[in-house]
């Protein structure tokens, strides 16, 4: 790749690292990337969509995808909210190789609140923040040894059965997920912990400010085991606006999980 152009020696550490050389480079491995795992065309749509109205679920099926197809030996099940936030950012919303119908720019920021976020915003109305969550394999109750074997668990099963997944060997989270993204505060001080840190971050004073004026559309990613996305949404007032979703068929995971509660 070096004696082709593609890749030159880094400025800063020249005898370590390597870097794209140039934009046309650059887009001819964004495109490359996309196109080996048979995502290109549903990315141009699903970056059109969030130009278009800020929301993010095509993005997500489409990171769901490439994460079940890359993430499968050695530390890929170990990845962190930014690790994942980072990927999607550089190979979907940033990829070089696809230009948006609509302008948008992203920011992204970790704090010490625990949050690992972006901000996506365009030059009319829209205001999206998503903030991202993770739950790595070795920290779910589930049968087997191997991480690619239970990580094959996860990809199997339903909205409903994944919200019940319970954690295991956790210091910080305790009974299922569905009870730490959206439990009400009881002997477990963790319950609810994901609804109310979101909560706080939306309604704050930095971000109404922010959103005065704009559509705003708020998000809560967890990944889980590197193989599924869920997704809640919530309003500027900090209510839930949607039931739980899964990014990789969103609206009839959403359904079932409906039917099911009924039954």
């Amino acid at each position: 790749m070096v004696y082709m152009g593609g890749l030159t020696p880094d400025s800063d550490d020249p005898s370590n690292f390597l870097k794209i050389a140039n934009l046309v480079a650059a887009k001819r491995f964004g495109k490359a990337l996309l196109d080996r795992h048979g995502l290109y065309d549903s990315v141009k749509d699903a970056l059109y969509t969030l130009a278009g109205t800020g929301n993010p679920m095509d993005v997500l099926a489409a990171y769901c995808r490439l994460m079940r197809q890359h993430d499968v030996t050695g530390n890929a099940f170990t990845k962190t909210e930014e690790n994942h936030r980072d990927i999607i950012l550089v190979t979907i919303l940033e990829n070089p190789a696809i230009k948006p119908k609509a302008e948008y720019q992203v920011r992204k920021w970790t704090n010490k609140k625990g949050f690992v976020d972006l901000l996506i915003t365009d030059n009319k109305n829209h205001y999206t923040v998503i903030e991202f969550k993770n739950i790595q394999i070795p920290y779910l109750e589930l049968g087997g040894e191997e991480d690619i074997d239970k990580a094959e668990q996860v990809e199997a099963m339903r909205l409903n059965e994944i919200l019940k997944l319970k954690f295991k060997g956790d210091k910080f989270r305790s009974g299922t997920i569905r009870n730490w993204i959206d439990g009400r505060r009881g002997k477990d001080p963790k319950s609810g912990e994901v609804r109310r840190q979101l909560q706080s971050y939306i309604t704050g004073p930095t971000v109404q400010e922010e959103i005065a004026g704009k559509d705003f559309r708020g998000f809560v990613v967890v990944i889980v085991g590197s193989r599924q996305i869920l997704v809640r949404e919530m309003d500027r007032d900090g209510n839930w606006v949607s039931e739980f979703q899964l990014a990789n068929g969103y609206q009839r995971s959403s359904l079932l999980a409906k039917e099911e509660l009924k039954g």
